[in-house]
Order: structure tokens, then sequence, then C-alpha cells
């Protein structure tokens, strides 16, 4: 499965294709990529990684075109944002930033980083341009019908959803270190900015589900709908 973006500027068309299905080969040759993409240079606080078996961090490596081609873009100019999946075709006039948080979050998502690929569901049915309650909504929804097939399936379900708090608290930690990554590569561009909002969400969701939950609530207790769920009787 492939996703693509293209980013038409006043002065130059960027177009990127991201296969979902992607295969990473630890042991590939990789010195000539920049040395911020190294797995040792800001690595991870959580990551199970280590340099004798990935000399490179996976989710860097897939980074570096995209952090190259917008290290001299600006996050505030305009551009036309297409992105093409399987079923759809998204288009948008927006900020150049708020394309490349989209275009970066499916990159890291569908990535080999044994922690961001937790979220490759996600990637799969990717949803561009969205705002911290469709963020919120997804994780949420995917979490639990997760633990919906392991209850099928005989193990004890998470219906609290702490491991969503623990998944987010996880995902602080490595937009943190990736953060810290771009900007050694770049300065204060927009790829910074991008993975600072990128932590503002996974940081959000894991210190405060409960709040993000409740804000969710008048939308999915509709009175008008409720009434119609004999099933759902008070216990």
């Amino acid at each position: 499965m492939k996703i693509e973006y293209t980013f038409e500027l006043d002065d130059q068309t960027l177009h990127y294709q991201v296969d979902l299905d992607r295969r990473y080969d630890f042991s590939e040759d990789r010195s000539a990529l920049p040395a911020w993409s190294k797995l040792e240079h800001c690595q991870c606080d959580n990551c199970p990684l280590n340099v004798k078996g990935s000399s490179h961090c996976p989710a860097a490596v897939d980074l570096v075109p995209v952090i190259h081609d917008f290290q001299r873009v600006g996050a505030a100019r305009r551009a036309r944002i297409t992105v093409v999946t399987p079923e759809r075709t998204y288009s948008k006039e927006a900020e150049v930033e708020e394309g490349l948080r989209a275009l970066m979050g499916v990159v890291m998502a569908s990535s080999a980083c044994p922690i961001l690929s937790r979220l490759k569901p996600n990637a799969r049915y990717h949803l561009p341009f969205s705002s911290q309650q469709d963020y919120t909504m997804r994780s949420v929804s995917f979490y639990l019908l997760r633990q919906y097939f392991l209850y099928r399936e005989g193990y004890r379900p998470d219906w609290d959803m702490l491991g969503l708090v623990t998944l987010n608290q996880d995902l602080k930690i490595v937009d943190e270190a990736l953060g810290r990554r771009v900007q050694d590569a770049e300065g204060e561009g927009a790829n910074i900015r991008v993975l600072r909002k990128f932590f503002e969400l996974s940081s959000t969701l894991g210190s405060s589900l409960e709040e993000q939950l409740q804000a969710l609530k008048p939308l999915i207790m509709n009175q008008e709908v409720t009434p119609a769920i004999d099933a759902n009787e008070k216990r």
C-alpha cells in the first residue's frame, strides 16, 4: 500500500511516495547518510535497538530525504498539498507545516522503529490534516479495537487504556529525541516545528487521556442516539 504526497509551491513541486509495507535492511551500509541519522546520535532513552544491530535510527533514515528537501522551505509558506491514498484523494491549500506534519507522521508510523511501528494500523488508515480531536478519536478507537480482538482470543483486555497512556508517553520520548536530531540537522526550521507539534499531540494524550475523552463524550453519547441502543442498559 502506497500513499503519495505532493507539495505545489510557487517555485517548485515536491513529491513523495510512502510505501507502508517497505522493508528495512538493518545490515545495509548507510555510512553516506548524515551523522544525525546514526542510532547513537540523540538516541531515544527508551530505544530497544543497539549499534551492533543497527548503525542508524530507522525512523531518521526514512526522514532524511524529507528533512533535506524542506531545510530551506519556510514552515509558514503556502502550498497546494495533495494526498493520494488507495481509497481517496485529499487536497488542501495550507501552510507547509500542516502538510509536512502529516507526511512525517505517516513516514514515522510505517518505519522500522520498534516503538513508532506500533502506530502502523493508524498509518494504514491515514488521515492527513488531522486535529487534536481527530488524533484522540483515532488513537482510542484503534486501541480499543485491539483490546476487543485480544478479548475474543482469550486474553485480558485493557479497557482502562493504561497501555495507551504508556504508548503515548513512549512516543513523547521518541518525538523529543527526533526533534533534537532534526534540530542538529537544520536548526529552527520547518521540520523542528513539525516535530514539536507531534510532541504536543502525544504528550497531551499521554498526560490527560481522561480529559480528552470527556471532550469527546458529548459527541459519542448523543441523546438522540442513546435511547435507541436498547442493549446498553445501565448496570
